[in-house]
């Protein structure tokens, strides 16, 4: 059965599965173009085309050759860059996975089995506190925070920036998803990633109306 609804998306979405979330109200897990996907009513969350986005950021920021022993990724959803590291490029690191909204993490669990994926801890946690209360350093933290399209500003703010400089190993690289619906909507953080990290670059790919700038910091 599962088989025929893959087959079938390659026509037409095929809604599996649908959550009312802590935080984003629609959740939707479907098979679209053969691929299991997690959706919130506007936006891809996972498994999509935010999926192909960090799988090419990673690789413009070099990371499959960089090797992180530790990674935290910062807005977990259905475990998409979990599974590129592990899966994907073959890495094996110590992953934490932090999601404000436990009916994401449950859906990752039982949809997209991130229970399966090894060394890796999930937490649910708004990302500011998590970080705010935390010690430890990464050799990766991605940071892929949205509430439908759009991160919140709190996460955008010079203190979080300060917060995930604070946790970035020496060595280590950020990579930061961002959604650029306007010319400057983008400036704000861009701005306050540029005055800790001495290293920030611009990632674009273009997703229908919106461009994903996925902002690739070094200490």
């Amino acid at each position: 059965m599962d088989f025929l609804k893959q087959l079938g998306s390659f026509v037409a979405p095929v809604l599996l599965r649908s959550e009312t979330g802590h935080i984003t109200s629609t959740l939707e897990v479907v098979y679209e173009n053969g691929r299991k996907m997690l959706h919130a009513q506007t936006v891809n969350y996972s498994f999509g085309a935010l999926h192909d986005v960090f799988r090419a950021a990673l690789k413009k920021a070099g990371v499959p050759r960089q090797n992180p022993a530790t990674v935290l990724i910062l807005g977990y959803g259905a475990g998409s860059i979990a599974q590129i590291l592990t899966s994907e490029f073959g890495l094996t690191p110590q992953i934490t996975g932090v999601d404000a909204d436990e009916t994401v993490l449950k859906l990752a669990r039982e949809e997209f089995n991130a229970d399966t994926v090894p060394n890796q801890t999930l937490v649910c946690e708004r990302a500011e506190n998590f970080l705010a209360t935390q010690t430890n350093t990464y050799d990766l933290i991605c940071v892929d925070l949205f509430v439908e399209a759009h991160v919140p500003p709190q996460c955008q703010t010079q203190t979080f920036v300060n917060l995930l400089h604070q946790s970035l190993s020496k060595n280590g690289v950020l990579l930061f998803n961002f959604m650029r619906h306007t010319t400057n909507g983008h400036l704000f953080l861009q701005q306050n990633l540029a005055r800790v990290f001495t290293h920030t670059e611009p990632f674009v790919m273009h997703l229908g109306e919106a461009d994903n700038v996925v902002w690739i910091c070094r200490k």
